[in-house]
């Protein structure tokens, strides 16, 4: 495993364990006096830290007596320290050959080195060895947790998963270091770091600058990629930059700020009217007096997942969460917990937008050495066991963070173990089927007033029908008035569009049982100012069929008509209920006035004057699609109401 990996966000990750020293002693393995002078000169050498110096009169030991256990295990643990793991088991090998049972951690070392270079067979035979005859050593539990990943690895790489990665070509990548931070819903943007030579500050090698690229819509290739302004990029370092879904606002990580609390925080920019504000520190309440970076935002835009090494953890890097309350507030982070978070480090957590599917990295789970790639879904709220991605995605080398499309099936990685335009570049891969998340659709257009065409930030909603939950929470852009929502599938959802001043926009998205990827919804939506004789169609209002007693599903809808009637008290409203033309149309007059009626009997229990409502059915009379088809008669099964004051 390499010893160093990326300058800022990329914090190394080593399997460590107590480097046993041979003691003094007056009774040696050789009686070669020569021999041990050299040993006892290589001792007084190192601890006035002339290892050159020391290491030379070890080789001149052994040159003297090849069988001198203790040279070749000091020089070992040396070489190990140097991160020479080749020259360290070679030495450690020579030892145990000589007296497999004199320094009994030589076999776990053996093994330990073996494994983080993906020898795992190798690795196998020297852990079992240790597993057995070195019960009274305080590397057993790390013997036992190598000797189990190593079990792993080895049958990880005789039932593969399939694995065929695609660099994401030459606009995005280059010679340098490139790391996916963020791809939008729609898969037509991402976001990225390149770490390249900086010249700017001394002593300060590297830098690292965001970058972002956008598609081409008729052929699909990536734009040519250009670096973001010096709004976000800095002469200092900068990371992890994930955009929340709708794109209103943007979190990174940055480092030793003059307005910092620990060595790294985050950073948040909000979009107003097409500009982002100047990224501000989110706080004592989200960062803490030590490092915090790795944010990846949930679909509902308002909850946020990152790594900090802040105290009250499972281990030293744990994975944490912090909610909005409020645009500019935030709640105190959470600890994700077990099983998620081990004594170990995880890193590089990746919310995926069904809003339910986790990917992270971590070293403390099992896996193929390093830091390894895991998911993990919740299940009634709780987060379920991880499980390892498998080889070849996982190797013994670090995976450092991964990505998925909304619709599940295309993974997004950075990694520098395929032959790329530079060191590490961004590749994609078809996710394998095993540890595809849920798929998510997504609906972008533009929200504009009826009348003026004016474009307008308003506010969405999209609420489980089943749970009245809010699923997400977004706006569309103030100047553009562009937005971007993700729909999860498998779900029946309510879409709820509003601006005060404004009457209430409603859709539905009837996902339940869906699990693969839908069309996506291209929709400009206008909003009608509050007009005396303007209509609203409720669209999230259901009965059963041939019945006028309300659905619990229509709860939702109702209450935003309830709220939209208390924001504005001088309103009144008239419920209007229609039918198809199937049938008497006596009876549809009947039944579409009783359905109307159980609008206006659930407003007047919620407080709504009576003076305020009336409701009227209209039968068949009103259509506005054709009868002829099932789509068009559905259209007219309707209800709505109409301002008659305000």
């Amino acid at each position: 495993m390499p010893k160093q990996l990326i300058l800022l966000l990329f914090i190394g990750v080593l399997v460590s364990c107590n480097t046993v020293r041979i003691p003094p002693g007056k009774e040696y393995t050789t009686n070669k006096n020569r021999a041990i002078r050299k040993f006892e000169s290589a001792r007084q050498l190192a601890r006035r830290y002339q290892n050159s110096a020391a290491k030379e009169e070890l080789r001149k030991a052994i040159r003297i007596d090849d069988e001198f256990v203790e040279p070749w295990i000091m020089l070992a643990q040396m070489q190990e320290e140097d991160g020479n793991d080749s020259l360290a088991i070679k030495s450690y090998e020579e030892a145990v050959d000589i007296n497999p049972q004199f320094f009994m951690p030589a076999h776990f070392k053996i093994g330990k080195l073996y494994f983080e270079q993906g020898k795992y067979k190798e690795a196998l035979e020297s852990l079992k060895y240790y597993n057995k005859y070195g019960q009274k050593s305080g590397l057993l539990s790390d013997n036992h947790r190598l000797l189990r990943n190593c079990k792993f690895a080895i049958k990880s790489k005789e039932n593969p998963v399939p694995f065929d990665p695609e660099n994401l070509g030459a606009n995005i990548n280059s010679k340098y270091d490139e790391y996916i931070n963020s791809m939008s819903v729609d898969e037509q943007f991402i976001i990225f770091t390149v770490k390249q030579p900086f010249a700017g500050r001394e002593g300060q090698k590297e830098v690292e600058d965001f970058y972002y690229a956008s598609r081409d819509s008729d052929t699909s290739q990536w734009n040519e990629r250009r670096k973001m302004s010096r709004l976000f990029n800095t002469s200092g370092n900068e990371g992890a930059m994930f955009f929340s879904p709708d794109r209103s606002f943007l979190v990174f990580a940055a480092c030793h700020r003059s307005d910092s609390y620990g060595g790294c925080d985050l950073y948040i920019s909000y979009k107003k009217a097409q500009q982002w504000t100047k990224p501000k520190n989110m706080g004592k309440t989200v960062n803490s007096r030590k490092w915090d970076s790795h944010p990846t935002i949930g679909s509902d835009n308002k909850t946020i997942y990152f790594v900090s090494t802040r105290g009250g953890g499972e281990g030293s890097a744990d994975i944490w969460k912090t909610t909005m309350i409020d645009e500019g507030k935030w709640s105190q982070p959470q600890n994700i917990g077990r099983p998620v978070n081990t004594s170990k480090n995880e890193y590089y957590p990746f919310i995926h937008p069904d809003n339910n599917t986790l990917y992270f990295s971590s070293v403390g789970h099992t896996g193929m050495g390093g830091l390894d790639f895991f998911m993990t879904q919740q299940e009634d709220g709780e987060w379920q066991e991880p499980q390892n991605l498998g080889y070849p995605i996982n190797t013994h080398r670090d995976e450092l963070g991964l990505q998925v499309n909304a619709a599940g099936n295309l993974a997004f990685i950075s990694t520098d173990r395929l032959q790329g335009y530079g060191r590490f570049d961004i590749y994609s891969f078809d996710l394998p089927q095993i540890f595809r998340p849920e798929p998510v659709t997504y609906m972008k257009g533009i929200v504009y007033d009826q009348n003026t065409k004016k474009k307008l930030r308003a506010r969405f909603e999209l609420i489980d029908l089943e749970t009245e939950e809010v699923i997400t929470n977004a706006h569309s852009d103030g100047r553009t008035g562009e937005f971007l929502l993700s729909i999860p599938t498998n779900k029946n959802y309510a879409l709820n569009v509003k601006k005060e001043g404004y009457l209430f926009y409603s859709e539905t998205f009837e996902l339940k049982g869906v699990h693969s990827q839908t069309e996506p919804y291209k929709k400009d939506i206008p909003l009608k100012p509050i007009e005396v004789g303007e209509t609203v169609v409720l669209n999230n209002i259901f009965f059963e069929y041939d019945e006028y007693e309300l659905l619990p599903s229509s709860k939702v809808e109702l209450n935003r008509l309830v709220d939209l009637l208390e924001n504005n008290p001088e309103m009144y409203i008239r419920i209007q209920g229609h039918t198809d033309s199937q049938g008497d149309e006596a009876y549809n007059e009947k039944l579409s006035e009783n359905r109307a009626k159980s609008v206006y009997d659930f407003l007047v229990e919620h407080g709504i004057s009576e003076e305020r409502l009336s409701y009227k059915g209209f039968g068949e009379s009103q259509p506005i699609a054709d009868n002829d088809t099932e789509k068009g008669r559905a259209k007219n099964r309707r209800t709505e109401f109409e301002v008659i004051q305000k």
